[in-house]
Order: structure tokens, then sequence, then C-alpha cells
């Protein structure tokens, strides 16, 4: 269950998302990002890769682009990119907010 909105998310039950996140604003999570890629650039050898799952948030009713955040923290941290995936849905989800949607996916 989501502490924020206080519904159940899809994600919850293979990721965790409750027991990892509840409570944290976007640049908390921001900040777990950043701590696990200054270890995953401890720890990998010369040459290895790192791949970042995330998505994009909508907080305070403000479009917070997460991917483009983490993009340049790993830049920060000395990483290069060297590709982009997006996956999209195929449209809004009615229904899914109380209040409706107010941004695009």
């Amino acid at each position: 269950m989501s502490a924020k909105s206080g519904e159940v998310h899809i994600t919850d039950g293979s990721y965790a998302n409750a027991a990892t996140t509840a409570g944290l604003y976007h640049r908390d999570i921001i900040e777990l990002y950043r701590y696990a890629m200054k270890e995953a650039r401890r720890v990998l050898r010369p040459g290895g890769q790192l791949w970042v799952k995330c998505k994009d948030e909508v907080e305070s009713n403000r479009q917070c682009w997460s991917h483009i955040e983490l993009f340049d923290l790993a830049k920060d941290l000395g990483f290069f990119g060297q590709d982009l995936f997006v996956l999209v849905t195929k449209g809004p989800h009615p229904g899914r907010w109380q209040k409706g949607q107010r941004h695009a996916h």
C-alpha cells in the first residue's frame, strides 16, 4: 500500500515499494539512487556497465523527470550514457486516481 495515496500499487508485491520508499519524497528517492550509483562505481570492474531502471514521478502536482536527473547524476559520478529505453503505457489509466489524471504517461 502506498503511504501517500492510501491505495495498493500494482508493483508493490514485486518491488516492495511501500516497504522501501514509504514516506519518501522525490528528492529522497533520488538520493537513494545516488548512493547506489556511487557504490556501483566503486565495485564495477573497468568497462563494467550500470543499468538503472526508474520511472518519472508526479509530486505535489509537479512533474519530476527522474530519468533526466539520474542521467545527470550518473554523468557527475563518471559514467556516460550509452543507451536509453523508454517504455510507455497505451494511455492514461482511467479510474486509477480518484482526482483524475493530471499528467500524461
